[in-house]
């Protein structure tokens, strides 16, 4: 069995086919640039990512079909946080608030207040890394954009939607929300609330995993990837870099220095007495 693995990251999008044992078949990079602008605005063109996207899967499907390798899955892990809102027709209104964007301080300043409910129910503090507030200022200050906005995506939720025609979302993207309740793993009413978002917005919470869908033969005449390969979600780029590293269970912590620094451990549930100074997340483990 081979696997093509799509790793959606800041500064560039990679993929890899692998056999099952951890053999490199076939890789290519395609590097992008993200738009810093004034008032630390960060944003990027979804473009970009699409581009690359049919880049990277028809070289590596070329390849495969050049040497007789077989790709039997594909999985999709990725940066997190960013947004892009489409409409019914699945097209991106504007280009993606970027997870480092901090347009937001202010409406998180304004919720300061709320940290503690906030915290209560999805396992993280107001921070403008996180989703919510990006579709609360969509809402505020580009209320056109908003009233077009069919799904709020986050990039691999747009990747997949390219590939098998799906919309959907996993645990581990949903808990980097402030939407998610991180104990029943459901959009929360509450949350919806304090961040003015409606939850027809939003894609269905599927765990990291699964199967999105296929590949759809519009998208294997484009890039030569055969029709019908199952494409799954593997979960967050750093929550899948803590299983790159041993964090599997209670006890091991991995150090991370990338764009952003993280000490990561694991817990089989959310603990009974959880410090507002960490980040619970879900894990790109089932369960």
């Amino acid at each position: 069995m081979n696997i093509l693995v799509i790793d959606i990251g800041t500064s560039s999008m990679r993929g890899i086919l692998f056999t099952h044992e951890g053999k490199l078949l076939a890789e290519k990079q395609i590097f992008y640039t993200v738009s810093y602008l004034e008032n630390s605005w960060v944003e990027q063109e979804p473009s970009d990512w699409e581009n690359a996207l049919y880049r990277i899967i028809k070289e590596i499907a070329g390849q495969a079909e050049k040497n007789q390798w077989d790709i039997d899955a594909i999985t999709i892990t990725s940066q997190r946080s960013s947004v892009i809102p489409v409409d019914k027709s699945i097209n991106p209104l504007c280009n993606a608030i970027m997870w480092q964007d901090k347009r937001t301080n202010e409406i998180c300043e304004r919720l300061f207040s709320l940290n503690d409910k906030v915290f209560s129910l999805c396992g993280s503090r107001v921070n403008p890394v996180f989703s919510a507030s990006k579709m609360t200022w969509i809402r505020e200050n580009r209320p056109e954009i908003y009233k077009k906005t069919y799904k709020f995506l986050v990039i691999p939720d747009y990747m997949v939607y390219l590939m098998t025609g799906e919309l959907c979302t996993d645990y581990t993207y949903g808990s980097r929300s402030l939407l998610m309740n991180i104990y029943n793993h459901e959009w929360d009413a509450e949350l919806l609330e304090i961040f003015q978002v409606n939850k027809e917005k939003l894609c269905d919470l599927i765990e990291p995993g699964s199967i999105c869908g296929k590949i759809t033969k519009e998208f294997s005449e484009l890039t030569g990837c055969p029709e019908g390969i199952p494409v799954i979600t593997a979960g967050g780029d750093q929550q899948c870099g803590a299983i790159g590293q041993g964090v599997v269970k209670k006890g091991i912590l991995s150090a991370t220095a990338g764009t952003g620094g993280f000490l990561i451990t694991a817990t089989n549930e959310v603990p009974e007495h959880l410090e507002p100074d960490v980040i619970c997340n879900f894990s790109s483990i089932k369960g």
